[in-house]
């Protein structure tokens, strides 16, 4: 089988030998390099799979490096090292070609993981399996790159110790992913061959809510025909994950506290008690405790579910995970609507890393089906993007949204007058023109031919 061959370019001695040794213990082939400059000219000598940037380097910094590689050879798969945890560094690397961006110190499982999201070779996927089961080596199957989201996920791994964990509570806003870290707090316990199990308590009204958790005899109520087996009869062995649980209403409070505290309980309607030997994990976007002083939550209730807070940050506050998480979103529904999209644009990227996100993942996520399903060539359309992200990234860079976009002005008119503004501001100079406009000179003039601007009395023959 033939070897993955690797680029390393790093200008610290002691993080070059580590990687290079860890890379090397797991079948790659390294080469190593100390600057940019040395990279570029090993990579130059061809047969090289994937490269490994440090983004500060002498000499030759890895961004400068990335550009020059891909001048070689536009193809070339990067990936960038870098200490600066910022979205402004992400973006100019994604923008310059890298494939993807790792934040320092970073884990061996990370580095594979992005290693074997990128190349689509038998040999990478038989190297790593052993050390990444799911995206980005998190065996839980919740996709991250942000410390904020390490330190959830270092808490879920230390609360699950054995099959009777106390109750977790997951707090955070609506869209963070609470389901995910529910479903990953199961899927790494002793329980995760047993049921898991979820309901939303806020979509019930309250009298099927009580039925749906415990159940109910035959004639308990009007339309109980049937002895029927409540969630935590179901669940049994496993978890139940009860969703939005601040909107409970009291008289369940009870009957859940009860559960909670003695792990038993009765069906509506029964006389006989039944042992539910289940792990609870709960989850709200509600301030619980302010909702205990207006009296709207039983305060006994909140300590119990209270022992092992954890709280999901807001997507806004970990934009390190965007980019990350709009790829994984991309495979999903590449598979789902059979399509072949392989690339965010920079430009893209930059609206992403911009938006504020108060929707948070559940609002990425649907952007991300949008664009897969609605972009006909290999990357996403920008215009596939809603109008408010690309208005709101407009005004942050460049002011208030023009009156003549407003005016409803067709595409042509208007890059036809931003081309006579450029020109009239250089005084006809095509280069000076041309730079105004972030575009090349060559650009400039196709543009100019086909609005027949040559003409012009201000456009000089340069």
């Amino acid at each position: 089988m033939q070897k993955l061959k690797i680029i390393l370019a790093d200008d610290d001695e002691l993080i070059r030998h580590s990687l290079e040794k860890e890379l090397f213990k797991r079948d790659f082939e390294v080469s190593t390099a100390e600057n940019g400059k040395e990279a570029l000219k090993k990579y130059s000598r061809g047969n090289t799979d994937l490269l490994l940037l440090d983004y500060t380097m002498p000499v030759m910094d890895g961004l400068e490096t990335l550009c020059e590689i891909k001048k070689i050879d536009k193809e070339a798969v990067v990936i960038m090292l870098t200490a600066m945890d910022d979205a402004e560094t992400a973006v100019k690397a994604m923008k310059a070609g890298a494939h993807d961006y790792i934040v320092k110190p970073f884990s061996m499982d990370k580095l594979l993981g992005s290693i074997k999201n990128i190349i689509k070779q038998p040999c990478v996927d038989t190297v790593i399996q052993h050390d990444c089961n799911v995206v980005n080596g998190n065996p839980a199957g919740v996709v991250y790159r942000s410390e904020k989201m390490a330190g959830v996920m270092r808490l879920v791994s230390q609360v699950i110790v054995s099959m009777d964990m106390p109750v977790v509570l997951l707090q955070g806003e609506t869209g963070t992913g609470k389901n995910l870290v529910a479903g990953a707090i199961h899927n790494m316990s002793e329980r995760r061959q047993m049921p898991f199990v979820e309901i939303n308590c806020g979509a019930l009204p309250d009298h099927l809510l009580e039925s749906e958790l415990f159940g109910h005899e035959k004639g308990a109520f009007t339309d109980a025909r049937t002895q029927k087996k409540g969630l935590f009869e179901i669940a049994d062995g496993g978890t139940l994950f009860l969703d939005e649980i601040g909107e409970i209403k009291m008289d369940v409070q009870i009957k859940l506290l009860r559960l909670i505290e003695e792990k038993k309980f009765r069906r509506l309607g029964g006389t006989t008690d039944i042992s539910a030997d289940v792990n609870i994990v709960a989850a709200t976007n509600k301030n619980l405790s302010e909702a205990v002083r207006k009296k709207e939550f039983r305060e006994d209730l909140y300590y119990r579910l209270n022992v092992i807070p954890i709280t999901i940050p807001p997507l806004r506050d970990r934009k390190e995970d965007i980019v990350p998480l709009s790829m994984h979103f991309m495979g999903l529904y590449n598979k789902k609507f059979n399509r072949s999209i392989n690339e965010i644009p920079g430009e893209v990227l930059e609206i992403l890393l911009e938006h504020d996100w108060p929707g948070n993942i559940r609002e990425l996520r649907n952007i991300i089906e949008k664009g897969v399903l609605l972009s006909a060539g290999p990357s996403i359309r920008i215009d596939t993007l809603p109008v408010e992200l690309r208005q709101h990234v407009y005004k942050v860079n460049n002011g208030p949204f023009p009156d003549n976009i407003r005016s409803g002005r067709s595409l042509e008119e208007m890059e036809r007058n931003m081309l006579l503004q450029a020109l009239g501001h250089s005084n006809g100079n095509q280069s000076q023109a041309a730079r105004m406009l972030n575009i090349g000179r060559d650009a400039l003039r196709r543009r100019m031919k086909k609005y027949d601007l040559f003409d012009s009395n201000f456009v000089s023959a340069n």
